[in-house]
């Protein structure tokens, strides 16, 4: 296995993990293209990584994707606003665009509602989508602006 780091992008935050030796990373999220300085080394519990079972740089990313998402891209402090599709009987999903939410909003088939709310304890997912811990303290719901029966 070849010795890999897990640095967070000193622009947006986002935690990537290299290749030891490169001079230069790009980041996948908000694409910060610099120096090694400009990322500083992630920090991991040290029982995160031994409870993580890491075969190969492959795995790299399944094996820890948990743990970096919920040490470096979750904010239970501050809320972010998203908008929030709630359907009748499935968990609610959260977007940045309000046309991303119409574009899932339309492949259910059940009654749902969209609103703009603040949520936390937010989260990036290895996929590039939202997630977020449902506490009872989530969402603060703004205003609905579209409800569909």
């Amino acid at each position: 296995m070849k010795q890999l780091n897990i640095v967070t992008c000193g622009n947006c935050g986002q935690c990537l993990v290299h290749k030891i030796g490169v001079e230069f990373i790009i980041c996948s999220k908000c694409g910060l293209h610099d120096e090694l300085s400009s990322f500083p080394d992630a920090y991991i519990h040290k029982s995160q990584i031994d409870s993580a079972e890491i075969t190969d740089e492959v795995n790299v990313n399944t094996a820890l994707g948990e743990i970096i998402s919920a040490e470096y891209n979750r904010s239970d402090e501050t809320p972010k606003l998203f908008y929030v599709v709630d359907p009748q009987e499935k968990n609610r999903e959260i977007f940045e665009t309000l046309e991303e939410a119409e574009e899932f909003a339309k492949s259910i088939k059940e009654p749902f509602k969209i609103s703009i709310a603040d949520v936390r304890n937010y989260y990036l997912e290895n996929n590039g989508k939202w997630n977020y811990e449902d506490k009872i303290d989530t969402f603060k719901i703004r205003s609905t602006i579209i409800h569909h029966n």
